[in-house]
């Protein structure tokens, strides 16, 4: 199975976007900012965005619906993970690393002021 092309804008968050390596990146569409909660979010799987969107500035509003599908997931996961099937644990895993969340936080190297990581940056 082939890698999964990572966004620009991880790039630029891990600090490895290059501009000469990158060059096909220029065209890219840019994606809105601000993620759009839908409709079909019930109950913890909806507190659970109202959690997490905040502090997923990177994301734009093409990947909401991939969020939801997340946060759906966890709530499941909360609920009863002994009776949670692996293959539906492999989704929430993937979905966090497509969400650049999760497994895929040790990647992250957010600096504040090019030194020192912030508070929020020691947890993602």
């Amino acid at each position: 199975m082939p890698r999964h092309r990572k966004p620009t804008v991880l790039h630029v968050v891990e600090g490895t976007y290059n501009t000469t390596r990158h060059k096909d990146r220029q065209n890219e569409p840019a994606t809105k900012s601000g993620l759009i909660k839908p409709k079909f979010l019930k109950g913890r799987a909806s507190k659970l965005w109202d959690e997490y969107a905040p502090r997923l500035w990177w994301l734009g509003d093409a990947d909401s619906h991939h969020l939801a599908v997340y946060c759906g997931l966890v709530a499941e996961y909360e609920r009863g993970p002994d009776q949670m099937l692996a293959a539906r644990i492999g989704q929430m895993r993937a979905f966090a690393g497509e969400l650049g969340i999760a497994a895929a936080r040790s990647k992250f190297n957010a600096k504040k002021n090019g030194k020192e990581k912030d508070k929020e940056g020691q947890y993602f």
